[in-house]
């Protein structure tokens, strides 16, 4: 596994996917409940990499207090972190709500998520999902209107695994303003499995179009998610550096790559020596691979955060 600002990520052996080895990050712990305050940074001791996907409690029933007279600390019910290794059910589908251009943030560990304005918190994100370079946050986009209080965003975590048969992708959820950094960003990625491009736009102006030089195909989820974080690997030893940007979606047919308990997908590089030691020329597993000497250009247009539509 690699280390450092790797940490979380790993390739996997002569496959051109992404793997999440385990809750973002390692750095918080798996269970507190909302009423703890300071949220302790101590790692588990050797995690099980083979461990299955938290499942996220249901929403607590029964008539919530009015949003106005709640506070983050009132709710007594145990919450897990929202990670790529958590399974969320409670989470609200997309509903293809615009986003609103803007792009939010943990201000720090332990951001509360909620169901629906004024319900029950549900899950925590943290700071990091993953120890992304250039970015000590894990950026969301938001969708539908600005209320001032709330903000729906896309989540970091799966609503189900594929063997349930039920749909994979696509959680939201709610969190307050005040538990957030935001900025503003129009950017957009919309990869075009057909036409095999990436185009990358500030609302309406396309900023640059690349080819998309090895597809997923059939494997790689369809629909809306958005880029947690980038960081660079090797297949192996005998292979150069991939810088790649993780995305929020995972596969739709598989719960886990090999051994590991999470299916993220990508944009990534992917290069000749790659290929060769590889043997994949047209397909892989689900990533999407652009050519290396586009990557570059990829990585400076488009911010973690980004929202990205596959179709």
């Amino acid at each position: 596994m690699l280390t450092g600002i790797r940490k979380g990520l790993t390739s996997v052996g002569v496959m051109a996917a992404v793997l999440f080895t385990g809750p973002a990050a390692m750095v918080v712990p798996t269970q507190v409940t909302a009423q703890v305050v300071a949220v302790s940074t101590a790692q588990p001791n050797n995690p099980a990499l083979t461990a299955a996907p938290e499942v996220l409690p249901e929403p607590a029933r029964g008539a919530p207090a009015p949003s106005s007279e709640r506070t983050p600390q009132e709710t007594t019910a145990p919450l897990r972190w929202i990670t790529a290794d958590a399974v969320f059910p409670a989470a609200p589908a997309d509903n293809g709500a615009p986003y609103s251009g803007l792009l939010v943030a943990p201000k720090a560990d332990g951001l509360l998520v909620y169901v629906s304005p004024g319900a029950d918190a549900v899950g925590m994100i943290p700071a990091r999902v993953i120890d992304s370079e250039g970015s000590d946050r894990t950026w969301m986009p938001a969708i539908g209107p600005i209320d001032g209080k709330w903000l729906q965003v896309l989540l970091p975590a799966r609503r189900n695994l594929p063997s349930s048969g039920d749909p994979v992708n696509g959680a939201t959820g709610w969190v307050l303003a005040s538990d957030v950094l935001t900025k503003s960003s129009n950017v957009t990625v919309d990869v075009d499995l057909t036409a095999r491009t990436i185009t990358v736009a500030d609302g309406a102006a396309v900023l640059d179009v690349f080819p998309v030089s090895i597809s997923g195909g059939d494997e790689t989820a369809r629909g809306r998610s958005f880029v947690t974080g980038r960081y660079s690997t090797a297949i192996s030893q005998n292979c150069s550096a991939q810088p790649m940007m993780a995305l929020s979606a995972q596969s739709e047919s598989v719960d886990g790559y090999i051994d590991q308990p999470t299916a993220v997908q990508a944009i990534h590089a992917f290069s000749e020596d790659c290929r060769s030691i590889s043997g994949y020329t047209a397909a892989t597993p689900g990533c999407i691979i652009a050519n290396e000497w586009d990557i570059p250009r990829l990585l400076e247009l488009v911010p973690d955060g980004t929202p990205v539509t596959v179709r």
